[in-house]
């Protein structure tokens, strides 16, 4: 099912409701109407005007180019000076009506058929204008009327410490009779879900190419290592070994096609946090929960392509749950430390070095090439908060215990006898395995790393620079 996205011209109304939520007092605007053609520009401005009327939100907005009617909408005026020498002075501040008359009383007439707001941006350019006329448009300001007007109006606020609304032109002040109310966490937490469910049937792409990539690489496993858990001999070991590998790192690793859309999302957090739309639990909570399904679609998949093609004790109905609830958790775990390097890190090439810099270490520590017991004393921490430690262990577990190997004289060594499985798990260090311990340990990474980057966000992204 797919939704047709919005138009610029819904998305800049979208982005100018979302500031309104909060109801500030002074609402800032950076070019509300860029991208928009002319009616759509002069629909929005209308609109923002009457919310300003009815609420007594004042609002200030840039605007480098505006239509006439737009231009007659502002109440107040400053034009600021372009150019390498000029940018940033003030050209006039003052009552909009009142731009042409101050512009006559400095010596400069407007000749030209075009528009006022287009002459008066030719008149300041300074890329392009005389800059005897800039300059002198620049000393002229600062002795005349407006800006003396300008003045007595600061002295008043000084001395008053409030602005009379009164003095606005054509407001009529509104009074809002009812109450306020916030909205609740729980009616917060239902629009984001419903808006995150919505995200990924319009933009089912992401989704779909992470289903394909999981699937492709299960069906390579899966012809590759074709039938090498189906009563294997003592030569297949290091086979299904490797599959087990394979599976509890590079699937992990392959998160990493979040990474463009978790930033975005960051992004969109942010902003909308420090608007007022919602707080920050609401966020994480209905992000997490909105990515259980599609990771476990994608996880089942790629499980079963894996299980049996494989042949992996296809009768044991068990054994497969638990593959595919271990590969489940490890995912959803791999999923949050990708969302905390997401919220640390702003350029996505730095995300993407520093996950494969962690997902590579967790690689080596996680007692597959090298044992629990002959890694270094000062590395040995890095075993214990490896998630991927506990995901291994389990696929080991899950594989070898109960099974027999096989005697395979054609292996090298040559190996005359069957023995159990659990001799596999003793030589790694992996024979006390308890199944139920290592999925609590990943249930609690995947909750920590979601808090983790919670708290982070907390305190570091609060909307100001």
């Amino acid at each position: 099912m797919f939704y047709r996205g919005i138009s610029g011209g819904q998305k800049q109304r979208v982005s100018v409701g979302e500031q309104l939520v909060a109801n500030p007092s002074i609402l800032f605007l950076d070019e509300p109407t860029s991208g928009l053609d002319s009616a759509a520009s002069f629909q929005l401005m209308l609109n923002l005007r009457e919310i300003c009327r009815k609420t007594n939100i004042s609002i200030i907005s840039s605007i480098h180019q505006p239509s006439q009617r737009v231009f007659d909408m502002s109440d107040r005026l400053m034009i600021l000076a372009g150019g390498k020498n000029f940018g940033g002075n003030t050209a006039y501040f003052g009552r909009t009506e009142h731009l042409e008359d101050h512009f006559n009383e400095i010596g400069i007439v407007k000749t030209s058929k075009s528009s006022v707001a287009e002459w008066v941006i030719d008149e300041v350019n300074g890329d392009f204008g005389q800059p005897e006329s800039i300059q002198s448009i620049i000393s002229g300001y600062s002795k005349s009327k407006s800006y003396l007007e300008m003045q007595d109006e600061h002295s008043f606020v000084k001395e008053n410490q409030e602005i009379s609304l009164q003095k606005q032109k054509d407001i009529s002040v509104f009074k809002f009779t009812g109450d306020y109310q916030k909205s609740s966490f729980c009616f917060d937490l239902v629009r984001l879900f419903k808006r995150n469910f919505l995200n990924i049937l319009k933009n089912p792409l992401i989704f779909i190419a992470r289903l394909i990539s999981y699937s492709i690489m299960s069906l390579i496993l899966g012809t590759v290592w074709w039938g090498s858990g189906d009563e294997p001999k003592a030569g297949d070991v290091s086979d299904i070994n490797g599959v087990l590998f394979f599976a509890s790192t590079f699937f992990t690793i392959m998160a990493i096609s979040l990474l463009p859309n978790m930033i975005e999302d960051r992004q969109i957090m942010v902003k909308e946090k420090s608007n007022g739309c919602y707080n920050l639990m609401n966020f994480i909570i209905s992000n997490f929960v909105t990515s259980l399904p599609v990771t476990f679609i994608i996880t089942l998949v790629s499980s079963s392509i894996i299980f049996f093609m494989i042949g992996f004790d296809a009768d044991n109905g068990a054994a497969f749950i638990k593959f595919v609830i271990n590969l489940y958790l490890m995912q959803l775990a791999g999923e949050g430390l990708i969302l905390i390097i997401a919220f640390i890190f702003d350029q996505l090439l730095i995300c993407i070095v520093t996950v494969s810099m962690i997902m590579g270490s967790f690689m080596i520590m996680e007692g597959f090439f090298i044992r629990y017991d002959s890694i270094p004393d000062g590395w040995i921490w890095l075993y214990w908060i490896n998630f991927c430690t506990y995901g291994m262990k389990n696929f080991m577990m899950i594989i070898y215990d109960g099974l027999t190997i096989q005697a395979d004289p054609s292996a090298i060594p040559p190996v005359l006898y069957d023995y159990p499985g659990e001799q596999i798990l003793e030589s790694y260090k992996m024979n006390d395995i308890d199944y139920g311990v290592n999925i609590l340990i990943l249930i609690g990474w995947l909750l920590l790393f979601r808090t983790i980057g919670g708290i982070y966000s907390y305190y570091k992204h609060t909307g100001k620079k």
